[in-house]
């Protein structure tokens, strides 16, 4: 078959004795990726024995981004690639390109230094110059407990109309702790455990008590942030109108070694934001 062109708007296609005029003629052929990919591999953990090695007795931390940011001699397609971390702390970064690299960062936010301070083993950064790298391993110490409370609810607060209230405790340190989560709920609300998500173990007054345990940030895949949440069903009744609130308090006991026993109780209130509506 011959492909001929006639103009810059019309070609000839002869195939044998049968010819096809074709305007204009757009031929798409499929162009390879022309640059080469790598990898960089490593672990995240907590370095309990202080070897600088990953390994018995060290805990793996899932759930914390880390990135490489590369420099290139011509454009790249991605300059910054995440890695997928998964449940045991090790990291794999598959799709860093090769082709024109100049150098590259790897890295994790600081932001994870407050419950994970860095050790004396690993950097908070590294810096290479070609493809792949193995082991680029970020290790941390951690050995304290700091428990804290906070609530949030679904939607808002409006006169017989029911929301869900979720009051929980995190531990932002390392050490497990055990202990009980309390709710003092304000006098113009009804709790109903019937129709809560994670209902009180027990009701005492004005108070809802759940039981927590073992609440720490490694082991088991629970991530960097490891909190435990209630689910209550409450409704505010007639006798609160536009203007008012509604207060709750949020408190668990204090382990002797935590290490800011200042955010282990809050006061929080919810405004009302709609008189009641007689069709309801």
């Amino acid at each position: 078959m011959l492909i001929t062109t006639l103009s810059s708007t019309i070609s000839k296609i002869i195939s044998g004795s049968d010819t096809l005029y074709v305007n204009p003629l757009q031929v798409s052929v499929p162009i390879p990726d022309a640059c080469s990919y790598s990898h960089i591999i490593g672990n995240i953990y907590i370095d309990y024995n202080n070897d600088c090695l990953y390994n018995i007795g060290d805990s793996g931390i899932s759930n914390i981004n880390v990135s490489a940011i590369g420099t290139y001699s011509h454009p790249a397609l991605y300059s910054t690639v995440l890695g997928n971390v998964n449940s045991t702390g090790g990291y794999s970064i598959i799709s860093m390109q090769e082709s024109w690299l100049n150098s590259y960062s790897v890295s994790i936010p600081s932001i994870y230094s407050f419950i994970f301070p860095f050790n004396s083993c690993s950097a908070t950064s590294y810096t290479f110059t070609s493809l792949p790298q193995t082991g680029v391993d970020f290790s941390f110490e951690c050995a304290d407990l700091d428990t804290r409370v906070s609530a949030h609810i679904s939607g808002e607060v409006r006169p017989m109309v029911p929301f869900i209230m979720f009051p929980n405790v995190s531990n932002i340190g390392c050490d497990p702790v055990s202990g009980t989560l309390k709710l003092v709920i304000d006098p113009n609300v009804t709790y109903s455990a019937a129709n809560s998500s994670n209902p009180a173990d027990a009701v005492i007054g004005d108070t809802l008590f759940w039981n927590y345990s073992n609440l720490t940030n490694v082991g088991n895949g629970t991530g960097y942030w490891n909190s435990f949440f209630g689910g209550v069903h409450l409704t505010p009744n007639l006798s609160v109108n536009i203007g008012d609130t509604l207060c709750f308090k949020i408190l668990t006991g204090t382990p002797t070694n935590d290490v800011n026993p200042n955010n282990n109780e809050m006061n929080v209130c919810y405004p009302v934001v709609n008189s009641y509506d007689p069709n309801i």
